[in-house]
């Protein structure tokens, strides 16, 4: 949260993520991967500052092959939500 996202994305595990490590992998609009993090079960921050405005696909994976998948907006400097 929050999604659209200007600055930072808190991820926070919940349900079955809880009870696991996990890994992000964040992929831009292009699909290239820009990130890839492991992290234990609590809440992790991406800084979303950087990249440029766009759709970018989130991924969350446990050690047991559990998946999520999220897409996160980031709105240009003049959209308001």
């Amino acid at each position: 949260y929050p999604n659209p996202v200007t600055h930072l994305l808190r991820i926070k595990p919940s349900g079955q993520f809880a009870e696991d490590d996990w890994e992000i992998r964040l992929f831009s609009p292009e699909g290239r991967l820009l990130l890839r993090k492991k992290t234990s079960r609590d809440e992790s921050v991406l800084d979303f500052g950087p990249y440029a405005a766009g759709i970018y696909l989130l991924k969350v994976s446990t050690a047991n092959g559990k998946t999520k998948t999220y897409h996160i907006i980031k709105p240009s400097e003049h959209e308001e939500f």
